[in-house]
């Protein structure tokens, strides 16, 4: 999934696809499952959704986040995050076994 947010003004790409979990360890040496959920590491999730989504920019956290201000891009983290979990979510039914 490929979104685009406004923050402060500028046009920014997000991707979450099923290689984020891999460009997030490769980015951080962390883990993604264990940090996706903490509030504190959510701004390194979005930056490597960033970097997913365009992988020609070789910008380290800090010079990214010098970018914005505080408000505007905590103002649109919640979206991007919310982008996060729907990507994450199945688009398969459940399917019943017969067992006898």
């Amino acid at each position: 999934m490929v979104k685009e947010f406004q923050i402060g003004g500028e046009k920014v790409l997000f991707k979450a696809s099923a290689a984020l979990p891999i460009l997030y360890r490769n980015l951080t040496g962390r883990n993604f499952f264990a940090d996706v959920s903490d509030n504190e590491r959510s701004l390194e999730v979005a930056w490597c959704m960033y970097r997913q989504a365009n992988p020609d920019v070789q910008t380290d956290l800090e010079a990214w986040l010098d970018r914005f201000s505080f408000s505007e891009l905590y103002s649109a983290l919640g979206d991007i995050l919310s982008m996060l979990t729907e990507s994450m979510k199945s688009t398969s039914s459940a399917k019943k076994k017969n067992v006898k």
